[in-house]
């Protein structure tokens, strides 16, 4: 009866036997296997797969915040226009690999967060407050793919025409209240 070759793994040190089994194969080694068991193999390509994913997602969290820091410097000019709340939520998407890039770094960080953690609270909570925000501005009443242009532009203009009468009402209301004021001044 023959004994079963074995070989010792440099990574985790536990003798294996010397089968495909237990390791891959390697054509230039006496043993025809790699020195490292089938299991620190993937162990080490998970680590390093994990390591290349915080890397990347930290490279776009700081181009990210690179791009809100001279958003808001007005010595900064990104551009020559304004942008529209939904071309920097665009842009900002764009950095995390867009929609479904977003979607997909707010489902992972839910996901390895623990059950009933905060962060599992947080993003539910902003997941909901946003499905509410999203159904109060009516942006859920037909699929985007059967919405027109003319239908989107006349949203649009009623939604600006919501935004200018809130900020006339807003102005108004501040020079009444500072001539209120210059009033009662002068009355006293």
């Amino acid at each position: 009866m023959s004994e079963e070759l074995m070989q010792q793994c440099l990574e985790c040190g536990i003798e294996k036997p010397l089968t495909t089994e237990f390791w891959h194969k390697d054509s230039g080694r006496a043993s025809g296997m790699r020195t490292r068991c089938k299991e620190c193999v993937r162990k080490l390509d998970r680590a390093t797969k994990d390591h290349v994913l915080s890397a990347c997602l930290a490279r776009l969290e700081m181009q990210a915040l690179d791009l809100l820091n001279n958003l808001a410097d007005p010595n900064k000019p990104v551009s020559n226009k304004t942008y529209h709340v939904a071309e920097l939520y665009e842009r900002i998407t764009f950095y995390f690999g867009g929609a479904d890039g977003f979607a997909r770094q707010v489902a992972a960080t839910y996901f390895s967060a623990v059950p009933g953690s905060q962060i599992r609270q947080r993003i539910l909570g902003d997941v909901g407050r946003m499905a509410a925000k999203v159904s109060d501005m009516g942006a859920v009443e037909r699929d985007l793919r059967h919405v027109s242009t003319e239908d989107l532009e006349r949203l649009y203009n009623e939604r600006c025409k919501e935004h200018v009468l809130k900020i006339v009402d807003k102005t108004v209301n501040e020079i009444e209240n500072a001539s209120d004021g210059t009033n009662a001044s002068a009355a006293g």
